[in-house]
C-alpha cells in the first residue's frame, strides 16, 4: 500500500533573540512558505511595456527569471482587469492593454504563454481577476458586441465614477463563475486570486438613486429582510460560493483566494458575527460599507482557501502598523482553517532600494512567519512585480536574508484528495534526472528534486518538524518528469523525487543513486484475519521500537486506500475504535503504518475483521384483518407490538410474494387505517417488517383479506370503474396494469367535458388522488375549479373551487406539481412581455390560492406562452421556471434563489423533431427534469429532449426512428426512473382516428432515446378523438406518482375533450423478494442541509423527487446533494429509502 508522506502545516520558526531580521533567519527559511507576486497588466503598470509579440514574451521571461532567481513559488498573472481577456475568451473581449484596442486579438495568448513558462521555471502561475470592474471613468463600455450586449441586459452599476457588473444579478454572478470556469478547462493555471475591486469605489448611495435601487426592491417584495449594505454584501458572498462550488466539481486542487483591503472586523458587531475578535486597527474598515466587501463572510462559508489582505502599510505607521493587523489576520485564518498570505505593497521603494526599505520588507516577512499558527500557513504577495525585477540590489537581498533556498507552498489539507506513490523510472543520465510522469486527468501534479550530499543517509536529512525531506537540500519544482541539476549538485549527491500535487502534498520518493532504509513493518496482534470484532473494535500490533509513531487505517476497500478511521497513535501500540455506524457482519479492513525518525514509514499487512451480527428483530404478531377476511370501505391494520423492534414497515401487495407491491408505509405505531379504494377490489396481502438500530429486519407471516366492492358511488352516484379491456404481455420486463378509464368514447361514455375541453387543459396528480384544472369560460376573469378524482377508482370524489387566479388572458391553463409535491397553477398568456405569467399555489383541500410571482420577458418577437413547468420546490425560495414561446424554438427560463427573482433567459434551440419542422408550433408543453434540461413538444413537433445551458436538441426519436409517433400535434409528455429503469410516455398514435389517442410507453436501461424500447400503446383502442380546437391543440399532459417503496408508477394521462386514465407501471422480477425482505441490511440517512449521508457505502446513490424523476446520482459514496427541501426517495444498491429534507 502506499501512503503518503506527513505533511507540514506550521513554518518552523527560528530563535530570534536579538538579532536583526535578516540574521534571523538567515539560512534558515521554512521549507513551506508561499512568494509571489502580483505581475499587474492593466495601465501596462508592470506589463507589457514594448511592442510586438517577441519583444513581449521577452519582457515576460524576464519577470519570471527574476521570481525564479529569488526561489519564488509562483507569480500572480493578471488577466481580467476591465471585464477583459488577456486569454483566448468566448466570454469577453480581448484586453486592450494587450493589443491597444479592447475586442482586438493581439494574435497570441498571453496567459497560455504565461502558464508555460512559468511551469518551465517551476513556478506556479495564478489567474488574477478583477471580477466585477468594467470601467475607471464612469462611462460604460460600448466598443464590443460583450459590451453592447452586457449593457442591453441591464448589466452595469455605476456611481458616476466607477462602473462595474451588477454583483446583484443572478446572470452576472453565473458569466463571472464562467469566466472563470473557462478558465480553469483550458488552461493549467494553479490557482486563483481575485483583488479588492467589489462594488463601485467610493461608495454607492443606498436609497432610489442607486442603480441596483430596483433590484433591492424585488428582493424585498420577494420577503427579503436585508439591509441594503448586508443585501449587497450577500450579493458578493454568493460569488464566492458560487466560484468555490464549480471549483470543487472541476478542477479542486485549483486555489481560490481573495486580497481584501488590509483592514477589516473593526466594528464588534461585525466581528462577534463570526466569532471573532475586532482588528486592532484605528484606521476603520472602509470596505465593509463603501465596496461591500465582507471578507470574514467568505472565510466562515469556506468559500476561499486563503486570505491575501492588503496590508500596505510599514511596521512603524502608526495608523495601522503592518505588525498587529497581520497577527489579527494570521489568527483570523487561523480560526476558519484557512491559509494567510499576506500582500505586501512595495511602492515606499519607489526604485530607492535602501537598506532601510528593505529591512521593512524583511522585517513583515519575519512577522508573517512568527505568526504563523500550524494552521493559517505563511506567505507573502509583493505588489507590484516590477520591483523585484527591477533592481538585482533588492532581488539579492530577498535570495540572501530571507529567500535562501526554495520552498513548497503550505499544504491545503481540509480537502479530499488522491494520493500517488514514488515516481517509477527515475534515473539520472549525466547531469539530467529522469522519471515516468504520474498523470491524474487534469489533476496539478508536480515534482519536488532534492539532492542530498553521498556522506548523508536518509536518516540524516529528516524534516525535524515530520514534512519529508528537510527543505535544506530542497533543489527545485519540476512540472515535467524530468530536471536538470545545477553544475554544483550533478555529482557527490543522490537524489529524491516526489509527487507534489495540487494541494501541495509531497509523496513517497523515490530515490536515485541510493537504497533508503525502511522502517521495518509492524507485525498485527489482533483481531486475527477475518476475526469478528466488537463494535467497539480494539486493535494491537507490535512495537518495532526506534521511537517509531504510528498510524491505524480502517477501510471498507480490501487495498485499505479509502480509510474512513485514519488515526495518529503517537507510540501507542493498540487503540479501540467505534464501529457503531458500520453494517451487520460487514467485512472491514485495516493496517498500521510505522514511521522512525529518519527513516521511511514500514506498513504492515492488511487484514481482514467482521462487524458484529446485528441482532435480529422480533416479528410481530399480525391482529386484523384476518386472515380471508372481507373488508370494508377502510382496511384497519393492527399487529402487536415487537419485544426490541422500534419500527414497522407495513407492505399490501396483490400476490403472496409481494413482487407488485400496492401500498408500503413506515410507522412506530402498531396500527393503521388506509382506504379499501388504495387497493381496488381482489384479493390483497399483508405483511409487517419490524427492525431498528442494529437490528435484522424481522417480517412477520403474511395474511390476505378480500375487497370485494370498492366504494364507489358515494361521491358520484351510480359511478362503476371502466377499464380498457386490453390485456398487456410483460415486454421488456415491464408491466402494465389499467385501474381505470374515463373517456367520451361509446365504450366508456363515463365523463363529459364541457366545451368539448376547451376551458381543461391540464392535469396533476399528488397522493391518491388526480387532480384536473379547468375554467368555467374563456375568460380573464373566469373562476376556476380542480375536480378531484380517485386516484385507484376514477371516482370524481369533489369538484373544488379555486380561489381567484385572474390574470390577462386564460387562468388556470396549466396545473403542475413541483418537485415537494405543491401545486401550482398559471395563466395562458399572448404577450410574455405585457401581461406576466402569473403563479399562484392552489391548496388541494381548500382551494384557496397565493400569488406565488409574475414572470415576465421583454423583447421577443413571438410573445405567446401557453404552458410551463417549475423544477425544485416552489415555497423554498429556491426554483426554475420554464416556459416555452408558441411558433418558435425559443424557451424562457427564469430562476429564483435565495426568494429573489431574477431576469429570465431566453435559449433558441438549435433544432426540433422532426427536423422537417422549424418551430415547436401552437401550445409547446415543457416538462423540466433538472435546472438545465427538459423536454417539449407541441403541435409541430414530437417530443425531445434538449439542454437550456447549450441551446441544443441532446435527444429525439431520430436517435431511434422505430419507436417515433405516427403524427405530431400533441403537447404533453412524461419521463421519470422506475427501478432503476427510464420511461418515457408520449402521445404516440391516431389522434384524429377512429379510435383516438394512445400514449406510447417506453422503457430503457440508459438515459437516452438510443436505447429506448417500446412497452405498449395505451389504452389499446384509444381514449377518444374529439373534433375541436382543443384537440388541434392536442392538450395531453401527463403525471406520475411512485409509490413509497419504488416498485410502483401510477401513471395517469388526459387527453382534452376525451378522457383521463389511470395505470400501474411495475418491473416484472418474477419471485424476486422485496427490497425490505428480512435478509436485506436496513438503509438510513441523516440529513444535513441539503446534504444527505447514507449508513454505509454505495456503489450507486440515486435520488429521486415525488413524481420519480432522477434528480442527483453519486457513485461509490456515502452522501448525495439534493437541490432544494422536498420530499425525495433514495434508491443505494437496490435499497430505497423516503426521506424529507427541510
Amino acid at each position: 500500500m502506499t501512503l503518503k508522506m506527513t505533511t507540514l502545516r506550521k513554518c518552523a520558526i527560528a530563535a530570534i533573540g536579538l538579532l536583526t531580521a535578516a540574521q534571523a533567519f538567515a539560512g534558515n527559511p521554512p521549507k513551506r512558505e508561499f512568494r509571489s507576486a502580483w505581475l499587474a497588466t492593466v495601465w501596462a503598470i508592470d506589463w507589457p511595456k514594448t511592442s510586438g509579440q517577441s519583444a513581449r514574451k521577452t519582457e515576460l521571461n524576464a519577470y519570471l527569471d527574476a521570481y525564479e532567481s529569488i526561489n519564488a513559488t509562483g507569480i500572480c498573472f493578471q488577466v481580467r482587469s476591465m471585464a477583459d481577456a488577456m486569454y483566448q475568451s468566448n466570454l469577453a473581449p480581448w484586453s486592450q492593454y494587450i493589443s491597444g484596442t479592447r475586442g482586438t486579438s493581439p494574435g497570441w495568448d498571453p496567459l497560455a504563454y504565461a502558464v508555460e513558462q512559468c511551469h518551465a521555471r517551476g513556478l506556479e502561475c495564478y489567474a488574477w481577476l478583477n471580477p466585477y470592474r468594467w470601467s475607471s471613468t464612469g462611462t460604460i463600455p460600448s466598443s464590443t458586441s460583450f459590451d453592447k450586449n452586457w449593457k442591453d441586459k441591464g448589466w452595469a452599476l455605476s456611481n458616476g465614477s466607477y462602473v462595474v457588473l451588477n454583483p446583484a444579478k443572478e446572470e452576472v454572478r453565473k458569466h463571472i463563475v464562467d469566466v472563470c470556469r473557462e478558465i480553469v478547462d483550458n488552461y493549467a493555471i494553479d490557482g486563483f486570486l481575485f483583488d479588492d475591486y467589489f462594488y463601485p469605489s467610493g461608495g454607492t448611495a443606498e436609497d432610489s438613486s442607486a442603480g441596483d435601487y430596483s433590484d433591492y426592491q424585488a428582493y424585498k417584495k420577494a420577503g427579503g429582510t436585508m439591509s441594503f449594505g448586508d443585501w449587497r454584501r450577500d450579493n458578493v458572498r454568493k460569488l464566492m460560493k458560487d466560484l468555490r462550488q464549480m471549483l470543487s466539481e472541476t478542477r479542486p486542487d485549483v486555489r481560490f483566494g481573495v486580497s481584501p483591503a488590509g483592514v477589516a472586523g473593526t466594528s464588534s458587531s461585525v466581528a462577534n458575527k463570526y466569532g471573532v475578535t475586532t482588528c486592532p486597527s484605528p484606521s476603520g474598515d472602509w470596505q465593509y460599507n463603501q465596496i461591500y466587501s465582507d471578507p470574514l463572510a467568505w472565510l466562515y462559508d469556506g468559500s476561499i482557501d486563503f486570505i491575501s489582505p492588503q496590508i500596505y502599510w510599514k511596521t512603524t505607521t502608526t495608523s495601522s502598523p503592518y505588525g498587529p493587523i497581520a497577527e489579527w489576520w494570521a489568527y483570523v485564518a487561523d480560526h476558519f482553517g484557512r491559509h494567510f498570505y499576506s500582500s505586501h505593497s512595495l511602492s515606499y521603494m519607489a526604485d530607492n532600494y535602501t537598506n532601510s526599505n528593505m529591512t521593512e520588507l524583511g522585517k513583515q516577512i519575519q512577522l508573517n512567519r512568527e505568526y504563523e499558527t500550524g494552521v493559517s500557513g505563511c506567505g507573502s504577495i509583493f505588489y507590484s512585480a516590477k520591483h523585484v525585477k527591477n533592481s538585482t540590489t533588492f532581488s539579492n537581498f530577498l535570495k540572501t536574508n530571507h529567500f535562501q533556498r526554495k520552498s513548497l507552498v503550505p499544504v491545503v489539507d481540509w480537502k479530499e484528495h488522491p494520493t500517488y506513490g514514488a515516481p517509477t523510472n527515475a534515473k539520472k543520465s549525466g547531469s539530467t534526472l529522469t522519471w515516468t510522469k504520474v498523470t491524474n486527468g487534469k489533476a496539478i501534479i508536480r515534482y519536488s528534486i532534492y539532492a542530498i550530499p553521498s556522506s548523508l543517509g536518509i536518516d540524516d536529512v529528516q524534516d525535524a518538524n515530520g514534512d519529508g525531506i528537510n527543505g535544506e537540500y530542497l533543489l527545485g519544482v519540476s512540472y515535467n518528469n524530468n530536471y536538470t541539476l545545477p553544475s554544483d549538485k550533478a555529482s557527490g549527491y543522490w537524489y529524491a523525487v516526489c509527487v507534489y500535487d495540487g494541494y501541495g502534498y509531497e509523496y513517497e520518493p523515490a530515490f536515485i543513486g541510493y537504497t533508503a532504509e525502511n522502517t521495518p513493518a509492524v507485525t498485527l496482534i489482533s483481531p486475527a484475519e477475518g476475526a469478528k470484532v466488537d463494535f467497539n473494535a480494539t486493535f494491537k500490533w507490535s512495537d518495532v521500537g526506534g521511537g517509531a509513531n504510528y498510524t491505524l487505517f480502517v477501510a471498507a476497500d480490501k487495498a485499505c486506500s479509502q480509510p474512513f478511521v485514519e488515526k495518529s497513535m503517537g507510540t501507542a501500540t493498540s487503540t479501540t475504535v467505534d464501529l457503531g455506524d458500520r453494517g451487520s457482519e460487514e467485512i472491514l479492513y485495516w493496517c498500521v503504518k510505522a514511521q522512525q525518525p529518519g527513516k521511511l514509514a514500514g506498513t504492515s499487512e492488511i487484514r481482514s475483521c467482521v462487524t458484529p451480527p446485528y441482532d435480529n428483530a422480533q416479528p410481530v404478531t399480525l391482529k386484523s384483518p384476518v386472515n380471508g377476511s372481507e373488508v370494508g370501505e377502510t382496511v384497519k391494520f393492527e399487529w402487536s407490538k415487537s419485544a426490541n423492534a422500534t419500527d414497522y414497515t407495513i407492505q399490501v401487495a396483490s400476490d403472496s410474494y409481494f413482487t407488485s407491491l400496492k401500498y408500503s408505509d413506515r410507522t412506530t405505531a402498531t396500527t393503521i387505517s388506509v382506504a379499501a379504494s388504495r387497493f381496488g377490489v381482489g384479493t390483497h396481502y399483508w405483511r409487517v417488517i419490524a427492525d431498528g438500530k442494529r437490528l435484522v429486519p424481522a417480517s412477520s407471516p403474511s395474511r390476505n383479506f378480500v375487497i370485494k366492492s370498492l366504494p364507489i358511488g358515494n361521491y358520484e352516484p351510480g359511478y362503476t370503474i371502466k377499464r380498457d379491456p386490453a390485456q398487456y404481455a410483460v415486454t421488456n420486463n415491464v408491466k402494465i396494469t389499467n385501474l381505470w378509464v374515463r373517456s367520451v368514447k361509446k365504450e366508456y361514455d363515463n365523463i363529459s367535458f364541457p366545451e368539448e375541453g376547451k376551458h381543461c387543459r391540464s392535469l396533476a396528480a399528488l397522493g391518491d388522488f388526480v387532480y384536473v384544472m379547468r375554467r368555467a369560460e374563456n375568460s380573464t376573469n373566469s373562476q376556476c375549479y380542480l375536480d378531484k378524482y380517485d386516484g385507484s377508482t376514477g371516482e370524481l370524489i369533489e369538484t373544488i373551487t379555486v380561489g381567484d387566479i385572474s390574470a390577462h388572458y386564460l387562468p388556470g391553463n396549466t396545473l403542475v406539481r413541483d418537485d415537494a409535491g405543491h401545486l401550482v397553477s398559471g395563466n395562458m398568456t399572448l404577450n410574455i412581455g405585457t401581461n406576466p405569467l402569473k403563479l399562484h399555489i392552489i391548496d388541494p383541500a381548500t382551494g384557496e390560492a397565493t400569488l406565488l410571482d409574475e414572470f415576465s420577458f421583454t423583447g421577443l418577437k413571438l410573445t405567446r406562452v401557453d404552458h410551463f413547468d417549475v423544477y425544485g420546490d416552489v415555497t423554498s425560495g429556491n426554483y426554475y421556471v420554464f416556459a416555452s414561446v408558441a411558433n418558435s424554438k425559443t424557451v424562457i427560463r427564469w430562476m429564483v434563489k435565495d426568494n429573489i427573482k431574477f431576469n429570465g433567459e431566453i435559449k433558441t434551440m438549435n433544432s426540433v423533431y422532426p427536423s422537417s419542422e422549424s418551430v415547436f408550433g401552437i401550445a409547446p408543453r415543457i416538462h423540466a427534469i433538472s435546472a438545465d434540461q427538459f423536454y417539449a413538444n407541441g403541435m409541430s413537433v414530437n417530443v425531445a429532449r434538449y439542454s437550456f445551458s447549450s441551446g441544443k436538441m441532446v435527444g429525439s426519436f431520430n436517435d431511434n426512428t422505430s419507436i417515433k409517433p405516427v403524427a405530431t400535434q400533441a403537447n404533453g409528455s412524461l419521463h421519470f426512473i422506475l427501478s432503476g429503469k427510464y420511461f418515457t410516455i408520449y402521445p404516440s398514435s391516431d389522434f384524429n382516428g377512429t379510435n383516438g389517442f394512445r400514449m406510447g410507453v417506453l422503457v430503457a436501461d440508459k438515459d437516452d432515446f438510443a436505447s429506448m424500447k417500446a412497452v405498449a400503446d395505451i389504452p389499446k383502442g384509444g381514449i377518444g378523438s374529439v373534433e375541436s380546437a382543443t384537440a388541434a391543440h392536442s392538450a395531453t399532459p401527463i403525471d406520475v406518482i411512485i409509490s413509497e417503496d419504488g416498485k410502483t408508477a401510477r401513471v395517469y394521462f388526459m387527453v382534452a375533450g376525451n378522457g383521463i386514465a389511470a395505470y400501474d407501471i411495475t418491473i416484472d422480477t418474477g419471485s424476486i423478494v422485496n427490497d425490505l425482505d428480512i435478509n436485506s441490511e436496513r438503509l438510513s440517512a441523516k440529513v444535513n442541509g441539503m446534504t444527505i449521508t447514507l449508513n454505509r457505502a454505495a456503489d450507486l446513490i440515486e435520488l429521486y423527487n415525488a413524481a420519480g424523476v432522477l434528480i442527483a446520482k453519486a457513485a461509490d459514496a456515502t452522501s448525495v446533494e439534493a437541490p432544494t427541501p422536498g420530499v425525495y426517495l433514495i434508491r443505494a444498491d437496490g435499497h430505497n429509502l423516503r426521506i424529507v429534507v427541510r
